[in-house]
């Protein structure tokens, strides 16, 4: 049986909070923004070449997820996220990464804030 909406957002709060403890671990600190995004927001999101209009943060299945150390906000790199990324992908096969982004073209457009959960056929 799939797990409900409600479930699925249940399950993606803890994980998100073990993601955070994995970080601090590590001696990372988290900032979470946008975890939840209103319909508008999401199509001016799109407009503005910020996101899609059918994000996963409509479900609360997505959150963008801003790290520090010693202080200082990480470079907004990949590579600078890429610890992140690899912690929230081996948490679960639906798990996905906005560091592994690509646009339509196939090319890479990463999001490296962007952690989420499969839902409805949505990556």
């Amino acid at each position: 049986m799939s797990e409900s909406l409600r479930e699925k957002q249940e399950r993606f709060t803890l994980q998100l909070a073990i993601l955070v403890l994995a970080l601090a671990g590590r001696g990372y600190r988290a900032r979470l923004r946008e975890v939840w995004r209103t319909p508008e927001q999401a199509k001016l999101n799109e407009v503005k070449g910020l996101g899609i209009s059918n994000s996963l943060h409509l479900d609360a299945l997505a959150a963008d997820v801003y790290l520090s150390r010693d202080g200082q906000p990480l470079p907004e790199t990949r590579e600078a996220y890429a610890v992140m990324g690899e912690l929230w992908k081996a948490m679960g096969s639906d798990h996905r990464w906005g560091g592994d982004f690509k646009n339509s073209r196939g090319e890479p457009k990463p999001d490296i804030y962007h952690v989420s959960i499969e839902h409805g056929g949505r990556k």
